[in-house]
């Protein structure tokens, strides 16, 4: 689903539709996430994709149309795998997925509406996942066309001491940024953007809540590269929402997340440095 302000959708919205998606697929006896987080850490297009194959059951919510969702709809329905598409109902039906049976509801998301549209998608859940567990030749799309076979991939087995040993080293590399932004205060360059009081991250109050906002002013970065950096960042662990600010020669991301300001602004800078974008980062 969209998680970043698109159009005249603000990330508001989307956080309301993705409350009301994880409770009507626990009413159902699931737990929800998103495919782009996972509780591992590694490459953050990896993640999608593997989790797109591997998971039992995947809800989509095609509102707005956005290009990423639809490009990882496209994906999943390639793999032929159960998949229950929603939308609200000002978004128009796509021709190629116009066929698949998709559940609506408001985008004023009026209550009363919601409450009906939550108990039609618990039910549709569970209706899916048994009828795929039963038929092994379910298929949401691919096999009621003829002479088309579903996409495939190959899944590389590690053994026990493969897998500790990398989650071992991404844990290592998790504590070196930590190290590293704190030792950035004492040197003449942060990642890449000099260093002023403007772009340090300030002192946390012990007394205040856990959450906290980072601000990140990026320079000369197109608007039309919001979606890209707000889905990425938001993918980082802890972090529980991103939105996009416009202004002259450029944007400000403003992130809010929970728990160690210090190692989520070590990663967002890691991000941007590979990406060559100048920016400068501060707590508010």
């Amino acid at each position: 689903m969209p998680i970043a302000a698109f159009h005249d959708y603000g990330a508001d919205h989307w956080a309301a539709v993705e409350a009301i998606l994880r409770e009507a697929i626990a009413d159902a006896g699931f737990d929800a996430r998103l495919v782009s987080r996972d509780t591992a850490s590694g490459v953050i297009h990896q993640r999608i994709i593997n989790n797109l194959y591997e998971d039992g059951l995947v809800v989509c919510d095609v509102s707005a149309r956005n290009p990423n969702v639809m490009f990882e709809l496209g994906m999943r329905l390639a793999f032929d795998k159960p998949t229950i598409i929603v939308k609200d109902d000002e978004t128009p039906f796509s021709f190629d997925i116009s066929s698949i049976d998709h559940l609506e509801y408001p985008r004023s998301l009026r209550y009363a509406e919601m409450v009906a549209f939550r108990g039609e998608l618990a039910s549709r859940v569970l209706s899916t996942s048994k009828a795929a567990q039963e038929n092994p030749d379910y298929s949401t799309f691919l096999k009621h066309l003829s002479g088309i076979t579903p996409a495939t991939m190959e899944v590389q087995k590690v053994s026990d001491t493969e897998f500790i040993t990398k989650r071992l080293d991404e844990l290592l590399f998790r504590v070196s940024m930590i190290e590293r932004t704190t030792r950035s205060s004492m040197n003449a360059r942060a990642y890449g953007a000099p260093y002023s009081n403007e772009n340090a991250l300030a002192p946390r109050n012990p007394l205040a809540s856990s959450d906290f906002e980072l601000l990140i002013d990026l320079v000369g970065v197109p608007l039309s590269r919001a979606d890209e950096l707000t889905q990425l960042l938001f993918s980082l662990r802890g972090v529980r929402a991103v939105r996009t600010i416009p202004v002259e020669g450029g944007m400000t991301l403003q992130i809010r997340a929970s728990d160690h300001p210090e190692a989520i602004g070590a990663l967002v800078a890691e991000i941007l440095t590979s990406r060559n974008i100048k920016f400068s980062i501060r707590e508010v």
